[in-house]
């Protein structure tokens, strides 16, 4: 990601922070001047849960062959950017549901901590403490069922997203099923949006976020799917003036009905694979570029000639 730096490694995949999470970190103590080191404690706690889960996610990709290129993180969480992303729903679904899996594993570690600290009674020693364990067990506990609950929302591209994703591609085409959750992720943006404007009207806390977050899924989303509809040559109407085609030889989409050549003409050797009506192109040695005009019989031929008169590895 722009304007990240490289802090390290963790089983082989670079970590970066970027320059905004930097910073609030060194904001936080102008904010909670109370308790500042206490804070930004707490805050990278919190992004190391976060480093985890996207951990969950590259380490379950690198089961299935996908690299991760590396992990950055960012205020609004987390990023794993890996080399590929395959058209697969068992492969999309088990990467999608690697990073809450995990939120929800610490989650159970915590609550087992918090039931060893209950029984034993062991806050009773730390009571010159602000926060006891029990309290802190219990905040590590809430914070990893937040954060894999939230991740699961149905909001694409959030994990939820991926996974709705992956469910709607067992019964549509790839771009269908990525058109739909990116619709659904939209209506989710969307209602980010509105709660997070009327927290700042009605003063609620803990919403400030969300309409960024809501911003970012939305234009995250649209992003991806203009990619699938490129890998997939099915572009949208509005972006066909770019030259967004299906690939001339797509098995799926042939750009001509199949086409069986005249009896007695000889084999298409054509490296573009095209069908085309007529074996071999005419030949126009001696044409216009040597002063020569065409024939009537030559411009019918071409006029009838649907495949390549110049192969494609000589473009």
């Amino acid at each position: 990601m722009f304007g990240s730096l490289p802090v390290g490694r963790l089983f082989g995949i670079t970590v970066r922070v970027h320059w905004l999470w930097l910073a609030m970190v060194l904001a936080l103590p102008l904010f909670f001047d109370e308790q500042p080191l206490a804070t930004v404690i707490a805050f990278l706690v919190l992004f190391g849960v976060v480093l985890l889960h996207e951990l969950g996610h590259s380490l379950m990709a690198r089961q299935f062959r996908i690299r991760t290129l590396d992990i950055t993180l960012w205020p609004l969480g987390g990023m794993a950017r890996m080399d590929r992303i395959p058209e697969s729903s068992k492969i999309e679904f088990w990467i999608a549901i690697a990073g809450p899996l995990v939120n929800f594993a610490l989650a159970a570690l915590g609550g087992a901590v918090l039931l060893i600290l209950a029984l034993s009674d062991v806050s009773a020693n730390f009571d010159d403490l602000r926060f006891s364990p029990v309290e802190v067990a219990w905040g590590f506990v809430l914070m990893n069922l937040a954060m894999g609950g939230f991740n699961l929302l149905p909001a694409f591209p959030m994990d939820g997203g991926r996974v709705l994703r992956a469910g709607l591609a067992l019964f549509v085409d790839w771009v269908r099923a990525t058109a739909l959750a990116v619709f659904v992720g939209r209506l989710f943006a969307f209602a980010m949006i509105a709660l997070g404007l009327a927290g700042l009207l009605f003063e609620w806390p803990n919403t400030m976020m969300l309409p960024v977050l809501g911003v970012f899924i939305w234009l995250a989303g649209a992003n991806e799917l203009l990619h699938v509809r490129m890998r997939r040559a099915q572009a949208d109407p509005r972006f066909a003036a770019f030259g967004f085609r299906p690939p001339y030889n797509d098995a799926d989409t042939p750009p001509f009905p199949p086409q069986t050549p005249p009896p007695g003409a000889a084999s298409s050797d054509d490296p573009s694979g095209a069908r085309r009506p007529e074996a071999t192109p005419p030949d126009l040695s001696g044409g216009p570029a040597e002063g020569k005009r065409l024939s009537d019989e030559e411009l019918e031929r071409l006029e009838r000639f649907q495949g390549r008169i110049r192969p494609r590895n000589d473009e």
